[in-house]
């Protein structure tokens, strides 16, 4: 065999060794957050704009669905990553506003993972959450004191 076709060769393998070792895993895969009555967390209109309203609408994979969990802590829209879920003005209170806003780097867009919630960063108290359990489309999903009910539970399913 060729130098040259030896070369190619590795290459070849250490390429496809990289996507099977997830060398390129800083590329989220996008995921959906679903409720026990598999309604989802939803960009309404699929709009991304600075307070664009977060909502609750039934699983339809559509693209305002998707979102991306980055290793920073923000979720970030999958149709469009400049845009982050986002706690208005960082009111860390029972009933505060969840909206999408460009991503810039404040904690009011950074959130963990514990158990099936998710919770801001700096302040794991609070929970995203369902307001009053209301499983319907368009319902009002915002922050709330962590307590364990089912409006605080999301399933993440990865694409």
């Amino acid at each position: 065999m060729s130098l040259k076709k030896k070369l190619l060769a590795a290459c070849l393998f250490l390429l496809l060794a990289s996507l099977a070792f997830g060398v390129f895993a800083d590329i989220p895969a996008s995921s959906t957050f679903v409720n026990k009555m598999n309604f989802t967390v939803n960009r309404h209109n699929n709009l991304h704009q600075n307070g664009a309203l977060i909502n609750l609408w039934q699983l339809n994979h559509n693209p305002s669905q998707d979102w991306y969990m980055m290793a920073d802590g923000t979720i970030r829209s999958a149709s469009n990553p400049n845009y982050c879920l986002n706690i208005h003005n960082y009111s860390l209170k029972d009933g505060a506003v969840i909206n999408l806003w460009q991503c810039n780097g404040n904690d009011s867009q950074k959130w963990s993972r514990v158990g099936t919630t998710l919770r801001p960063q700096k302040n794991t108290k609070y929970c995203l959450n369902l307001h009053n359990y209301d499983n319907k489309n368009n319902a009002t999903i915002n922050l709330w004191s962590c307590n364990g009910h089912d409006s605080q539970y999301w399933k993440i399913i990865t694409h």
